[in-house]
């Protein structure tokens, strides 16, 4: 594959990925000209596979198994030269523009997308907020270990300084951007790319995960579910914050009735008062 395979799929210049490790149903994928790609051994090594591959061009695919879809990130930051907005969802893991309904239909598609941060002027669009009464550093223990947000810390302080006091202001608050999806200009895409990184590769030198568990082991993608807050926050992004809907998962009625309160403005309400945060 080369490069001219991504030019030749730019509708309005607008590269959404859906970032996938093993085969799933296309549909939603290509009847919004979204672009597949594969990270893992599973798909990367297939010959029969006629996506995207994380493992071509300039790459960290090898590093699928601690990064998550981050290989893919890296992968569209490096070389998709083309777009003039881009970014990615999972297989199973969309955008959608409705407030109650999981139905397909109501899921985002590229002129969406472009009048979102065109048109409207958003500088990017990330999943609803997620909130966690506990905390955002104690959640994460749920995956991690407390000494691996301290290692980032020390990263940071080190190559980002102005950026640490936004760390702290995250990792001590209660909510955060959780599931790595992430559509912007390419501008943005790249800065945050370039910067998300930059720490990420810094902090893997400094953790040996040798006798991490598979799951703890896949420990950059969970950091930077938590950095993305940090660079939004740093950044003063203006995000257009959208309800991610996974197609594998049946709905279930409690789900619809947070939506129902969400969209009568009752959970920011709560939000409110549980958390102290102004301007939700």
């Amino acid at each position: 594959m080369d490069k001219s395979t991504i030019s030749s799929n730019s509708v309005n210049r607008v590269n959404i990925y859906v970032v996938t490790h093993k085969d799933f149903n296309e549909k939603i994928c290509r009847s919004n000209k979204f672009l597949p790609i594969a990270v893992g051994k599973k798909l990367t090594s297939s010959l029969n596979c006629n996506y995207i591959k994380d493992n071509t061009l300039d790459n960290i695919s090898f590093k699928n198994s601690n990064y998550c879809e981050l290989t893919a990130q890296y992968w569209i930051w490096k070389n998709d030269e083309f777009a003039n907005i881009k970014g990615l969802c999972h297989y199973r893991r969309y955008f959608s523009k409705s407030g109650l309904s999981n139905s397909e239909k109501y899921l985002i598609d590229i002129p969406y997308i472009y009048n979102t941060l065109i048109t409207k002027k958003f500088d990017a669009i990330v999943s609803k907020k997620t909130y966690s009464y506990r905390g955002v550093k104690k959640a994460y223990l749920d995956c991690g270990y407390e000494k691996d947000l301290n290692i980032t810390r020390l990263v940071i302080q080190k190559i980002y300084p102005d950026y640490l006091k936004d760390y702290d202001e995250i990792m001590n608050g209660c909510w955060g951007y959780i599931g790595n999806m992430l559509i912007t200009t390419s501008e943005l895409f790249d800065q945050y790319s370039k910067w998300l990184f930059d720490i990420l590769f810094e902090v893997e030198k400094r953790i040996d995960v040798s006798n991490y568990s598979q799951q703890e082991a896949r420990i950059f993608g969970y950091i930077s579910e938590r950095l993305l807050g940090v660079w939004i926050l740093h950044n003063n992004i203006k995000v257009k914050e959208l309800r991610i809907i996974n197609t594998e998962q049946p709905p279930m009625v409690v789900n619809d009735i947070k939506n129902f309160f969400e969209m009568l403005g009752v959970s920011q309400f709560i939000k409110r008062i549980l958390f102290n945060i102004r301007g939700i």
